[in-house]
């Protein structure tokens, strides 16, 4: 069974369910990121860094010491 499809489809059900800020949907973000680089596909990791650091910037201040 391949890991990235399932984890996928975990993201977009905490999405449906939380909405696309939560902390959950980040968390879920940041382990399909994992899984990316494990497999080498360090274009897709990055975009969901990216993504991750958004959810960051958009729930607290871009200057706070979470972000």
């Amino acid at each position: 069974m391949e890991v990235i499809p399932l984890k996928q489809r975990v993201l977009s059900a905490r999405e449906h369910a939380l909405g696309s800020d939560h902390q959950d949907v980040e968390a879920a973000i940041l382990e399909l990121a994992q899984r990316y680089i494990g497999v080498g596909d360090f274009q897709n990791a990055a975009m969901c860094f990216h993504r991750a650091l958004a959810i960051q910037e958009r729930v607290h201040a871009a200057d706070s010491a979470d972000v």
